[in-house]
């Protein structure tokens, strides 16, 4: 199943360094290792660059609530990778990846494990617990031949993500997640 719509963007490699830093997931070896693969690095200047692009009329409600929300961000950062067999990828670094998470205060919101197809999706929030902190969100949808990891980095209200479902190379929620489906 593809959760993620394919954006090609042409990016400085020296920005995916900020994701990098977040979990200890070796990208590069999950690259080299996958029939297909998506990076999406969005800094800063970056996504008010694509809020500029965003139409403010009328008919355009979205795109107004959508360029608000990415106002409060400081990037988006997604690596998502298909395998051309089940479980190519280390379970061990993803536990390694949420060990570090909740070392760092991250708090798990959502998980959603399904037994049947092996697909287990994890949502974590960080909220504010000093001046030093950055709040962000990070998704984490592991199945046995995709792996796709979306750290959003800056303010966001949860409800708010399912605005940015589908977008960006976020993966599209949808209801089986607690998302809601965003509007064709």
């Amino acid at each position: 199943m593809k959760l993620f719509s394919l954006a090609l963007l042409a990016l400085p490699a020296a920005l995916a360094a900020q994701t990098n830093a977040l979990l200890p997931l070796d990208w590069d070896k999950l690259a080299a290792n996958a029939t297909e693969r998506v990076d999406v690095t969005l800094d800063g200047n970056m996504l008010q660059t694509v809020a500029g692009f965003l139409s403010n009329g009328e008919k355009d409600g979205d795109n107004a609530e959508i360029k608000k929300l990415l106002a409060g961000l400081k990037g988006v950062y997604v690596h998502s990778y298909t395998f051309g067999r089940d479980n190519a990828y280390p379970k061990e670094d993803l536990e390694a990846a949420r060990a570090q998470l909740k070392s760092a205060r991250w708090n798990r919101i959502v998980q959603s494990v399904s037994h049947e197809d092996g697909e287990n999706t994890e949502i974590y929030l960080k909220s504010l617990n000093s001046p030093d902190d950055v709040p962000g969100l990070v998704i984490m949808c592991a199945e046995p031949r995709e792996l796709t990891v979306v750290h959003i980095s800056g303010k966001i209200d949860p409800e708010q993500v399912g605005k940015l479902s589908g977008k960006f190379g976020i993966p599209d929620l949808g209801e089986k997640h607690g998302g809601k489906k965003p509007k064709e």
